[in-house]
This record gives C-alpha cells, sequence and structure tokens, in this order.
C-alpha cells in the first residue's frame, strides 16, 4: 500500500472507529485496516459509542487525569474484545505513550491548539459525510446526546491521536512513496516499515527513560491505579 493510501486509511480509522484512544492508537499509526476491510467486525457500533461517550465523559470532567482515563478505556476495550487488561500492558502502552508525546513537545512537533481546532472542525465534517453516519448519531441518541458532541468531549483523546501522527509522520520522511510496486512488494514494503516504526518507538521509549517526565510518571501511576481501583471495586 502507498503511503498516501496509508494516510487516507489512518484518518479513517481515526474519525471512524477512534475507540479507545489510549489503547488503540499505537496500533492505528502502525497500521492501515479500517472497518470496512473487516478489523472492527466483532464491534458494533453501539459498543464503540458507548465507550467513546464514557471516554469523553472521563475526560472532558474538570481535573481529570487523563491517566485515569488511560486504565477505564483499556478495561472496557478488553470486556469488548474479550480480552484480559493485565496491569502490565497498560502501564507498557501508557509508556509509550507518554513518551511519544514527550519526544513530540522535545522537538517542536507537537501540534498547537489551533491545530487542533482545525482537525476537529474537519473531523466532525467528514463524520457528518460519512456512510454510518446515521447509526452513529441513532447510537449516541440513547445517552441524550449527539455523536458530534461525544467527539467534541473526547478532543484531548485527539489531541494525542494527532501528536502521535505528527512523530509517526516524522518517521516517514525517510521511507516516502517508492513509486509503481508489485502488490507482493508493497506487502513486504509494508512490513518493512512496521518493523522499522516498532524500533523506532521503542528507541523513544528507552530515551524517555532515562528523563526526569519519565521519573515523575512513575511517582504518579500507583496513586491513579489506586483510585481506579477502588473506584471500580
Amino acid at each position: 500500500m502507498h503511503i498516501n493510501q496509508r494516510k487516507r486509511k489512518l484518518l479513517a480509522l481515526m474519525i471512524i472507529v477512534s475507540i479507545a484512544i489510549f489503547v488503540i492508537v499505537l496500533w492505528a499509526v502502525a497500521n492501515t485496516s479500517n472497518r470496512s476491510n473487516g478489523e472492527n467486525d466483532s464491534m458494533s457500533i453501539e459498543e464503540i459509542v458507548r465507550i467513546q461517550k464514557k471516554q469523553g465523559d472521563i475526560l472532558s470532567k474538570k481535573g481529570q487525569n487523563y491517566l485515569y482515563a488511560h486504565f477505564a478505556i483499556q478495561e472496557e476495550y478488553a470486556k469488548v474484545r474479550d480480552i484480559k487488561a493485565t496491569d502490565g500492558h497498560m502501564t507498557k502502552d501508557l509508556v509509550q505513550l507518554e513518551a511519544l508525546f514527550w519526544y513530540a513537545k522535545k522537538n517542536g512537533i507537537e501540534p498547537s491548539d489551533k491545530d487542533i481546532e482545525r482537525y476537529m472542525s474537519k473531523l466532525l465534517k467528514d463524520v457528518k459525510d460519512s456512510k454510518e453516519y446515521d447509526e452513529f448519531q441513532k447510537a449516541a441518541k440513547k445517552y441524550g446526546t449527539t455523536y458530534e458532541q461525544i467527539l467534541m468531549n473526547n478532543i484531548e483523546a485527539y489531541r494525542i491521536t494527532q501528536t502521535i501522527e505528527s512523530v509517526y509522520e516524522q518517521f516517514l520522511t525517510g521511507h516516502r512513496d517508492a513509486g509503481k510496486l508489485t502488490e507482493e512488494e508493497r506487502e513486504k514494503r509494508d512490513k518493512m516499515i512496521k518493523e522499522e516504526w516498532d524500533k523506532y518507538v521503542k528507541k523513544i521509549v528507552a530515551q524517555y527513560k532515562l528523563s526526569d517526565n519519565y521519573k515523575s510518571l512513575r511517582n504518579t501511576l500507583p496513586r491513579i491505579k489506586e483510585k481506579y481501583k477502588k473506584e471500580n471495586e
């Protein structure tokens, strides 16, 4: 798949199935599947909207630490996919997210508030133009709200996706479109890019773990975990 096709499918994924952002954002950047390709066939639109609604409610609550949302949404997503969300995996995913966020800020490639405003404006327009819009709207109505409001409540989650995409775009500067390729060549190229992206992320995480930011995260995480466990016993 060409890089521009990859980018379009990434955008489609974030628009249509931007669910459990804290869980799948790293997967979303490195992969290209979307609903039409069956990747999320096991999840109904009702389930997607329910989890987005819960995530948005947490993220839009004044004074709420988004780290808390990470654990809450990982649990919900795991239930839907019938998998076990272990503490170790959740912590590992969160460290990766924080590392990429740290890297983007350090290198001056994090999106500005204006960038996020423009992205959300386009996102809402694209959602309205999508063929599944009525189904998402119907699911949102059950909660006494609109799908647009649910997405707006998730603005901080989209800030994360856009920050990670900025890092991914920087990574892709060395992997621009190689021109006309056979299907087999494209598959090999995609596999190679994914493997290199994984190495790229691991290198960033290793650098992050030497920073004061990581020390701060290590001190904060136990309190966040304890709060989540107490409120969900």
